[in-house]
């Protein structure tokens, strides 16, 4: 401030001194003393010589500097009004005026004095922080102050992350700018200061301060894109031994490189490896040998990469002769569950499940709890004094493995006494109230018929025990001979006869580990005539054969009863069927499972027989009493229909009729069977049936087969006389 009063006040001395020294008109100027930028200085000139419209060269005596000349022209009033760019730095400066080309007088001593000019400038950065990768970008925005200032500026930042941003004269205030992270920048924070200032320093007398603004960018470590690459594979074992039948496990590994760790690098569905075997299978690196694969084959194991087919790896394995490994996992006793009466007997047999198990490895020891005993081939005998209601466990336990048994639950019931009417009844002829057996002549010494060769014409081969014996020991050889042909076998005891045919024989082969024995346990008592049929070889039991056996107890005189009510059961109850034959005195049933059977009179019992294409049905339980049927039994679908009401009476079931929904009701025993006209109910389909009830000839018929064994009924074909015995 003190400056600019010496220097208006100097200013004053020389207006004074110039007004003195001239005699013309004084030359004035305004304004004498002002702040000026870059030296534009609007004069107003007022001279009374000035001629009006004239051309004057006004000229500017710089301080230490070169004159600056302008020409102007005059107005009309002899005024003259300039802008000078007077280029200048702060001081005092002499105005001369002088008319153009007249060589005139020229006018002097005005001065003008410029003064210092300051301009402060500001920043402002956005964002004030950023985060970056090494080597990435951060995009910045910038906002200017320029106090006033209006010439060109610059913007720079220190670190050099920034090119230079340059703003030209005027007033722009904004402007965008992008700062690079050095590559090999270290991850930390880094403070990046940005400054803005004017481009030049001239005229002296103009000040510009620079303004600053910071930007704090926090650097992490750049991320790399990887590049990988599969070169081969390693298969882990290279080489191993793999027993016929068997399995081997192998492994890969990648190899290659930049491929991540587990070969994350590499696109997730291109990591694994495809996987052949020159012989056997492989599948996930498991490759299965079949037995069948020479011994000594060399298979070539091949794990190829999926993300480059043309890297893989190998390893052999070399088949070897398979090791069998016995293995038994689970014991089945046959019957699960039976009734047991008091003083009787009831076989039991045994299957031992398991792998690569020889004949001899299967054989199981029998136990039984208290109320019982039980003999090495699975006769279960339960005493007269055991009381009814006792529970007792067989087991049979696998001699190979004795942690793997099975079990079976046996109730005791109580001895059957002499039946009322309606039940079971001793022939009248039986004597004493008890049923007699009629002894088959035996001959002393067992005799054995020789088979017929395999090839030849087939003939039945009869093998006889000798009197007192009930079980037949058939050695191993003689058992091949007979199941190599298509001869039945028949086997005569005391007071009983089985034939087993051939498809029967070999299934016993099959099943037996050596020599078989073939009992029928024939025994005479007041409610019956049990037969204990078994076949057992050592210890392995056979309880079930692919087709029937033909099983004959000789009766003695059975008097003047129904023979027709005679039928074999099993213990419990489940009617096995049979008949007797009163010209040999002998009741033949047919069964395909070893056991306990038990052949006694029922006085309720239902037996029917129809003869296809025959009108007739003869109900032989009632003293062959005969039916005529308006429609004949007859084959549809391959199932025999018969005509329901014959079928329920003969059943002894209840017969409902629903005319609305067409259906047909049967009840008997608190089960009840309902059958839609020509409709086969999921329930029925479910249950067996496969040809739906019809009406034919006004006559609704049902599956003979299907209905009968609904209701635990037992059904007889006999292909040469075509007639069906239907048995409950």
């Amino acid at each position: 401030m003190k400056k600019r009063f010496m220097a208006l006040a100097l200013a004053m001395v020389l207006i004074s001194t110039v007004m003195l020294s001239f005699s013309v008109p004084v030359l004035a100027i305004s304004p004498i003393a002002a702040s000026f930028e870059d030296g534009d200085v609007n004069i107003q000139v007022s001279a009374g010589e000035l001629r009006s419209n004239g051309t004057y060269m006004l000229t500017v005596h710089r301080e230490n500097g070169t004159p600056v000349a302008n020409s102007f022209t005059a107005n009309a009033n002899g005024g003259l009004s300039a802008t000078l760019r007077i280029g200048m730095a702060e001081g005092t400066h002499t105005i001369s005026i002088v008319p153009v080309g007249t060589g005139g007088k020229t006018l002097m001593g005005e001065v003008i004095v410029v003064l210092p000019v300051t301009h402060n400038l500001a920043l402002t950065v956005d964002p004030a922080a950023a985060n970056s990768e090494a080597g990435g970008t951060v995009s910045v925005n910038f906002t200017i102050n320029r106090g006033g200032y209006t010439g060109a500026l610059t913007i720079t930042s220190t670190p050099a992350w920034m090119p230079q941003l340059s703003l030209p004269a005027g007033s722009d205030s904004t402007i965008s700018g992008t700062v690079t992270v050095p590559a090999e920048t270290a991850a930390n924070l880094h403070n990046i200061v940005f400054t803005v200032a004017r481009v030049s320093t001239q005229p002296g007398h103009i000040t510009v301060n620079s303004g600053t603004a910071a930007l704090a960018v926090t650097v992490t470590e750049a991320s790399v894109t990887p590049n990988p690459a599969v070169t081969s594979v390693t298969v882990t074992p290279a080489t191993a031994n793999v027993q016929q039948g068997d399995t081997r496990q192998f492994t890969h590994t990648l190899v290659g490189t930049d491929l991540g760790e587990n070969n994350e690098n590499l696109p997730e569905n291109q990591r694994g490896v495809t996987w052949t075997a020159s012989a056997g299978t492989i599948a996930n690196g498991l490759l299965t040998v079949p037995a069948t694969v020479p011994v000594g084959t060399e298979i070539t194991v091949t794990a190829t990469s999926v993300f480059n087919t043309n890297a893989y790896g190998t390893a052999t394995a070399t088949v070897t002769a398979a090791t069998v490994t016995p293995v038994v996992t689970a014991v089945t006793v046959t019957p699960a569950t039976a009734n047991v009466q008091q003083g009787s007997t009831r076989q039991f047999s045994a299957e031992v499940a398991g792998t690569n198990l020889a004949d001899n490895q299967r054989n199981v020891t029998w136990s039984a709890t208290a109320g019982g005993t039980i003999t090495a081939s699975g006769l279960l005998t339960v005493p007269s004094s055991t009381t009814a209601g006792t529970i007792i466990t067989v087991t049979a336990r696998s001699v190979f493995d004795n942690s793997v048994y099975g079990t079976a639950r046996v109730t005791v019931t109580a001895a059957a006494q002499q039946p009322p009417s309606g039940g079971t009844r001793p022939p009248s002829g039986g004597g004493a109230g008890g049923w007699v057996l009629r002894p088959i002549t035996r001959p002393s010494t067992p005799t054995v018929t020789t088979p017929t060769q395999p090839g030849t014409t087939a003939q039945n081969v009869s093998i006889a025990a000798p009197q007192g014996e009930q079980i037949v020991n058939i050695p191993a050889n003689t058992l091949q001979q007979l199941a190599s042909g298509n001869a039945a076998l028949e086997i005569t005891t005391d007071y009983a006869t089985v034939t087993i045919p051939a498809a029967a024989l070999r299934s016993i082969m099959n099943q037996a580990g050596g020599n078989v024995d073939i009992g029928i346990i024939v025994d005479a008592t007041d409610s019956g005539v049990t037969v204990n049929f078994s076949i057992a070889s050592g210890n392995t039991i056979i309880s079930a054969l692919p087709v029937p056996v033909q099983v004959s107890v000789a009766l003695d005189d059975i008097g003047d009863i129904n023979h027709h009510r005679l039928v074999a059961t099993l213990e419990d109850g489940t009617i096995v069927g049979g008949s007797y034959d009163p010209a040999t005195g002998l009741f033949t049933f047919e069964t395909a499972i070893t056991g306990e059977f038990i052949i006694s009179y029922v006085e309720n019992l239902n037996r029917l027989v129809v003869q296809l294409g025959s009108n007739i049905i003869i109900d032989l339980a009632g003293n062959a009493e005969t039916q005529n049927m308006d429609v004949p039994p007859q084959i549809i679908d391959g199932r025999t229909m018969m005509p329901l009401r014959f079928m329920a009476n003969a059943l002894d079931a209840n017969i409902g009729w629903n005319e609305a929904a067409r259906e047909v009701t049967l009840a008997l025993d608190g089960r009840i069977l309902v059958l839609p006209i020509g409709q086969i109910t999921s329930e029925l389909a479910a249950l067996g049936m496969d040809v739906p009830p019809m009406i034919i000839d006004g006559r609704t018929m049902v599956p003979l087969r299907f209905i009968s064994e609904f209701f635990d009924a037992i059904v007889n074909w006999e292909d040469a006389a075509r007639t069906i015995e239907v048995i409950r």
